[in-house]
């Protein structure tokens, strides 16, 4: 989102919010990223006109490797998304606590 924003106006405002939902000490939704990865992320801003497209590169590519590399893969390992599965492509509909639970999930990791 924020290397593909159309506009170098608004980059700003799309740091700002990247670095203060996900990126800060005690964010509303942190991400698990190592200390220096999140060093590595200039802040405060130096200027409005400073701001580089590429500021979170290093901890996007590092969330990625996480995903990749351990959660997907506990997530596709969990008994419940099996059963999910299972029934998924036998082509019934998910009933009950399966369907609540992943209603919504599996449409963003499938």
């Amino acid at each position: 989102m924020f290397a593909s924003s159309p506009s170098s106006e608004t980059l700003p405002i799309h740091a700002r919010y990247i670095y203060l939902t996900y990126v800060a000490d005690g964010a509303p939704l942190q991400v698990n990223l190592r200390k220096d990865v999140c060093q590595n992320v200039p802040w405060p801003l130096p200027s409005d006109l400073l701001v580089e497209r590429s500021m979170f590169d290093e901890a996007q590519d590092y969330i990625y490797t996480l995903l990749k590399g351990h959660s997907f893969a506990m997530f596709t390992e969990n008994d419940l998304y099996k059963q999910f599965m299972k029934v998924k492509n036998e082509g019934k509909e998910p009933m009950g606590t399966l369907n609540r639970t992943f209603r919504g999930m599996v449409r963003i990791f499938l």
